[in-house]
């Protein structure tokens, strides 16, 4: 086999595998249409509808309770915002340079 063929038979190879399952789901049949008269409810429905009702509301509650929101309060006064470190640091860092220059008289 030639140099170009081998990347061309690998492709092939891929190619001829295929990626389908060798079996076919089985196919579940419809669910039966129920009619019933409007108004009427199965037993147990509401109470069911309720209790779900129920435990999502305690959901949001516990989520709501555990998001916490950072308020104006909560802002520590004394810390610097990033301008105001980036310049302190860099009027720091000339300061450095001109005691440096005038430690060797430069």
């Amino acid at each position: 086999m030639t140099r170009p063929a081998v990347p061309a038979a690998v492709v092939l190879l891929l190619a001829a595998c295929s990626s389908a399952p060798a079996t076919d789901r089985p196919q579940v049949p419809d669910r039966p249409e129920v009619q019933r008269p409007d108004g009427v409810e199965p037993d147990g429905l509401a109470s069911m509808r309720d209790s779900i009702g129920e435990q999502r509301a305690a959901a949001r509650e516990r989520d709501n309770a555990l998001v916490v929101k950072p308020n104006a309060l909560q802002q520590d006064p004394q810390q610097q915002s990033w301008f105001g470190s980036a310049l302190s640091w860099s009027g720091e860092t000339l300061l450095e340079a001109v005691r440096f220059w005038k430690l060797f008289g430069l």
